[in-house]
């Protein structure tokens, strides 16, 4: 899980299950202009790399997101005050997830907003 909120517009783990390639504290630039940007801060809408070509355009370590075995992923916004906060980064194999399973995803979202709010200070 990722949070935005205190440190601008980078990513911060927040929470790692992949603690070696993404550390608890890491951080990961967010750039205005890219598309993860303005689905997920600005739009509050999940994002959906299907394939490892999506992932490749879509983030700048894609070869180290290859390399742990995923070749998807979707970013979901963690959304709080009409505000998307953070993002639950969910890298898995190929095709692994599709929009089905956005329902499912939105209850873990709506789950870590109390985490995300106590990492960026907000409580």
């Amino acid at each position: 899980m990722r949070s935005h909120g205190s440190i601008g517009f980078a990513l911060r783990n927040v929470i790692s299950i992949l603690p070696d390639a993404y550390p608890v504290g890491g951080t990961k630039p967010i750039v205005r202009t890219d598309a993860l940007f303005h689905h997920i801060v600005t739009g509050g809408q999940p994002r959906r790399c299907r394939d490892y070509d999506d992932v490749r355009r879509a983030f700048f370590d894609h070869a180290l997101i290859r390399s742990l075995g995923c070749e998807s992923a979707i970013n979901y916004p963690v959304r709080w005050a009409g505000q998307a906060i953070g993002s639950l980064s969910l890298p898995h194999q190929q095709a692994w997830c599709d929009a089905d399973d956005f329902a499912t995803i939105a209850l873990f979202a709506s789950r870590a907003v109390a985490p995300v709010l106590k990492a960026i200070g907000r409580v």
